[in-house]
Parts: structure tokens; C-alpha cells; sequence
């Protein structure tokens, strides 16, 4: 198992020195992004899901020292990785959200019969009526195989939270229902469906949206 005090000592920076507008253009930002692409549409949280790595590395570059970039296109367990100028230590670190106010997180997906599989990163999780929260697996060892993935229930990383307030600052952000949301066929939107609008916006022949 590999050393967390790098990975641990770049979050409480990032903690410490987060800035009150900075904190609320964050929490804003997560809850825009909730409200315009609704995780109760299935294809949405993998999008959601991505856009907030994006979010987390805006508000870590908020800080002096700290510069953080995304490397998920290139590292498959890792989302970003952030250097701390002042003494040039550098630390990976996953993200993971949970949006209802119960269940598991997924931390790993696992392929087929792979029991190797196990939870190794610093992560930082995103949980709604909670705030942002930093654990590893020496700090929190409660994450368990199920089937095709390591999961962690919600409730442990909450229960860490509260008693580490050095690795926890709280953003309240409300909790999507836990059944389908009411507003699938109102306002929300889904990523695909932006796609296509920006890449078919000049297009002269064929038509997206066509009413009589």
C-alpha cells in the first residue's frame, strides 16, 4: 500500500486556503450541473460525472501553490493530478459522487473475473447535503468487493467526514430523489442531446428539432 501523506497534505491546502468565493462558485457550479443534466437519466451521470473532475481541478487551481490537471484520458484509476509548487510534491487523485442520500459508491469496475481488483487512490468524494470530502484506503478501510465492482457505502464516508474534520469541508448541494425525478420530461437535458445540437447547428439538409 502505497504512502498517502503527499495526496493528504495537498488536500488540507486545498482546504485551508479555498477561498469563501471561491467555495461558493464551486458548490454553485455542482449545482447548476445537477440542475441542467438530471442524474435520475441514466446516460447523465456518466457526463456528470466527468464535468465535475473538471470542476474540482477549477477550484484546486484557485489555490497559489497548487496546479492541477486531468489525466483521465490517459490514467483509467485516476481523474487529475495536482503539484504543490512550494515544495514540488505531486499526487493522483480519483473523484467520486453520490447524489441520493443512500446506497453504495462505486469506486472500481470491475472486468470479469479480476479478484485483484482493489481500492488504492486518494479520492475525493462529492456528496450532496454533505460537502467534499478527502479519504484513502488506510484512512477509511471499508471498501468491499460486489460482484462486478468495489464498492463503499455512502454512510462510511459520511461517518469519516464527521469525525476528520481535517479532510472534510462541508457544501450543501441538494440530494437528487432516489426514483425518477419529475423533471425528465420538463426542462432537464441530457449530454447527447447537446452533442448533437452543437455538432448539427450548421447542418442545411437534416433537421434535429422539426415541428409542423
Amino acid at each position: 500500500m502505497p504512502s498517502f501523506d503527499t495526496s493528504r497534505n495537498i488536500f488540507r491546502k486545498f482546504k485551508n486556503n479555498l477561498s469563501l468565493p471561491a467555495k461558493n462558485e464551486t458548490l454553485e457550479a455542482i449545482t447548476k450541473l445537477l440542475t441542467i443534466y438530471d442524474t435520475a437519466i441514466y446516460e447523465n451521470r456518466f457526463i456528470v460525472g466527468g464535468v465535475l473532475e473538471y470542476i474540482l481541478i477549477a477550484a484546486i487551481n484557485s489555490i497559489d501553490d497548487l496546479i492541477a490537471t486531468h489525466v483521465g484520458k490517459v490514467n483509467q484509476r485516476s481523474d487529475f493530478s495536482v503539484t504543490d509548487w512550494s515544495d514540488n510534491s505531486i499526487s493522483s487523485f480519483s473523484s467520486k459522487a453520490s447524489f441520493t442520500k443512500s446506497g453504495d459508491i462505486r469506486l472500481i469496475n470491475v472486468l470479469g473475473a479480476d479478484n485483484t481488483a482493489e481500492w488504492d487512490e486518494p479520492t475525493i468524494f462529492v456528496l450532496s447535503e454533505v460537502g467534499i470530502i478527502y479519504a484513502d484506503p488506510q484512512l477509511l478501510n471499508k471498501a468491499e468487493r460486489v460482484k462486478d465492482a468495489v464498492k463503499i457505502k455512502r454512510k462510511y464516508v459520511e461517518d469519516f467526514a464527521s469525525a476528520n474534520a481535517d479532510y472534510y469541508f462541508n457544501g450543501v448541494f441538494k440530494s437528487i430523489p432516489d426514483k425518477k425525478s419529475v423533471t425528465i420530461l420538463g426542462n432537464t437535458r441530457t449530454a447527447s442531446q447537446d452533442v448533437a445540437s452543437e455538432l448539427l447547428k450548421n447542418c442545411k439538409t437534416i433537421i434535429l428539432n422539426k415541428s409542423k
